[in-house]
């Protein structure tokens, strides 16, 4: 006699069901559509009143901090709606761990400092920082106008022409910026 699959399929259900409860952060910002009717009892006849609120996390605390929680399938979102709520977030040394959704760029943009994971992207961070300081390159400003003008005047003698490849243009400017900024030197790439 055939074993009933019902007990594969209750199993498949609660392994799901528990990792769906763990990957939920224990919030009290947690909100929904069901949520929301409770909360808004008034507005359950304007369905869809109710489903936007679900969708953008209304909440008692989202009126309030204007934060909220959706769960987009099996992964809880968290949406921000003031930018003081999201500074603090961004502006931390220690919540700097990128999302599993950046590890499908990785193909593409490689692990640079965009990308990469947060012991890399410290230390990658601590050797650009001085770098681009902004005393150090207002020393280059002039440089930068000198240049630009020898661009712009290249630029004004090919606007007789139909069609213009200015990659290698920009590429030739850079270098020319390059050389000057780090050598002193003027090469005369463009």
């Amino acid at each position: 006699m055939p074993k009933p699959k019902c007990n594969r399929i209750l199993f498949f259900i609660s392994v799901f069901w528990s990792l769906y409860r763990q990957s939920r952060p224990e919030s009290p910002l947690t909100c929904g559509v069901r949520n929301n009717a409770a909360l808004h009892y008034r507005q359950i006849l304007e369905f869809r009143k109710v489903i936007l609120q679900g969708i953008y996390g209304s909440s008692i605390v989202e009126a309030k901090e204007k934060i909220g929680q959706v769960t987009l399938g099996l992964k809880p979102a968290i949406i921000f709606g003031k930018a003081e709520t999201v500074e603090v977030i961004l502006s931390s040394s220690t919540q700097i761990e990128k999302a599993n959704e950046y590890k499908f760029l990785h193909p593409w943009l490689g692990t640079g400092l965009f990308t990469s994971p947060a012991a890399k992207w410290r230390h990658r961070r601590k050797l650009l920082t001085p770098t681009f300081h902004f005393t150090i390159l207002e020393d280059f400003i002039p440089v930068y106008q000198e240049q630009s003008s020898v661009f712009v005047s290249k630029l004004q003698d090919l606007t007789k022409e139909p069609w213009v490849d200015i990659v290698p243009l920009l590429t030739s400017y850079t270098l020319d910026i390059i050389c000057l900024s780090i050598w002193a030197m003027l090469i005369h790439a463009i």
